[in-house]
């Protein structure tokens, strides 16, 4: 059975993310990066984050990405870590879903210490966030 977990519409929106760099066989590998993206759950293990809470129905971040400017809302352009940054409880933090089958409530800042991808390197610091 085929299906779609996001169907296409002017405008993308969505209360939760995929992990985009952890889609094997993705259209735009090569343009985006191909050494990024994980190509088997057994090479990414167990601590890559499979979805979030988000804006948008799929995220690609980078370790230079920024904070967004406003965490009430997050970013809606992009795929970048803004579009996880949403602060939906007021606690500064959000629920990663993980490819071992956790699920934690994982502070703002720790968004940037997650291998999101393939030769992932936390950042010393993250414009945007204190």
């Amino acid at each position: 059975m085929h299906g779609y977990v996001i169907e296409r519409q002017d405008s993308w929106a969505s209360t939760y993310t995929l992990n985009g760099w952890a889609v094997s066989g993705h259209p735009r590998a090569r343009e985006l990066g191909e050494r990024q993206f994980y190509q088997s759950m057994q090479e990414a293990g167990g601590e890559l984050p499979l979805f979030s809470e988000g804006t948008g129905p799929i995220v690609r971040p980078t370790a230079t990405d920024r904070a967004p400017k406003d965490f009430n809302y997050g970013d809606q352009q992009g795929k970048g870590m803004g579009r996880v940054c949403i602060d939906r409880y007021g606690n500064g933090h959000n629920n990663v879903a993980f490819a071992d089958g956790s699920v934690r409530n994982v502070p703002f800042r720790e968004l940037w210490n997650l291998e999101w991808h393939r030769g992932w390197k936390s950042p010393r610091t993250v414009q945007g966030l204190k």
